[in-house]
């Protein structure tokens, strides 16, 4: 019998109705951004919330609304909410610094455009909707591996960690000196751009600290699906603003070097992970 809690009921991690719906919801808008962001960079001024002058930071925010479509989409196909569910939480973490910069520059935005009151709404929302659509269902998560599934390695959870705290640093570097930021950054920022950029961040440092403390490779396995595509996703737009990037800035090769490593690092973990994983279970296996 499924464990219990005296006000949440059984343990089984079920997905609830309302979270399964809010999925549904985000797919389209994040779709929409993808579309307008990803294929249309030249088109803000008319079709987004405001004109963004750099084709690559449009593209870095719409690879970043495709990779969280397949994410979602994904996530349609799951009735574990672990397997899902901690995104929720790591979103949490990406949407207050977009609500915050949007309040701070406050004039740089299309105030006729339909599509500012679409990013307001999304945005004022979420930041509240999220972190209490996970509250309200990880009670029903026991926190325990699925049957068969060993627990993560601890030294790759230590990794999780170095990489959360890095993203962490970046994140707070971009949102608090934007200016100073701007001044290394490979490509073109404003200062309202350069603390969106922040926001894109601080999701995937949210994400891995969460990984690193879950240790599940269930919950883990979705996020480095959809991180792989949003890599991939992030070197073709690199390909394509190229011309954007300042040749006298050593950050022009160090960004595409680290997407690449990340990209590798990805492939890696899904490619190799489970079979690791499933080493370390078996008796007299040595953990990474």
């Amino acid at each position: 019998m499924p464990a219990t809690t005296p006000d949440a009921g059984p343990r089984d991690d079920r997905v609830l109705a309302i979270s399964r719906w809010t999925t549904y919801l985000v797919i389209p808008v994040l779709l929409l951004g993808f579309v307008i962001l990803y294929l249309l960079p030249e088109q803000t001024e008319r079709l987004f919330a405001w004109p963004i002058a750099s084709r690559m930071s449009a593209m870095l925010m719409g690879a970043g609304y495709g990779a969280g479509a397949l994410f979602f989409i994904l996530s349609t196909r799951e009735r574990r909410w672990h397997r899902f569910g901690h995104a929720m939480l790591g979103i949490s973490a990406f949407v207050w610094p977009l609500i915050l910069a949007t309040l701070l520059h406050w004039g740089k935005f299309s105030h006729a455009n339909p599509a500012f009151w679409l990013w307001l709404v999304v945005y004022l929302v979420t930041p509240l909707l999220l972190p209490w659509l996970w509250w309200r269902n990880r009670v029903h998560d026991d926190g325990q591996p699925e049957p068969g599934e060993p627990p993560l390695p601890a030294r790759l959870r230590q990794r999780f960690v170095v990489g959360a705290l890095g993203c962490l640093a970046i994140a707070l570097w971009l949102f608090l000196a934007p200016t100073a930021a701007a001044a290394w950054w490979p490509w073109p920022l404003t200062p309202l751009t350069a603390r969106v950029v922040a926001a894109w961040f601080f999701l995937p440092a949210a994400i891995l600290a969460i990984l690193a403390r879950d240790g599940r490779w269930s919950t883990a396995r979705l996020t480095f699906v959809s991180g792989l595509v949003w890599t991939l996703l992030l070197l073709l737009a690199v390909a394509r603003a190229w011309p954007e990037f300042d040749p006298a800035r050593a950050s022009r090769i160090v960004y595409p070097v680290g997407l690449v490593l990340a990209l590798l690092a990805q492939a890696a973990m899904l490619g190799w992970l489970p079979q690791a994983s499933r080493r370390r279970a078996s008796p007299g296996s040595s953990e990474m």
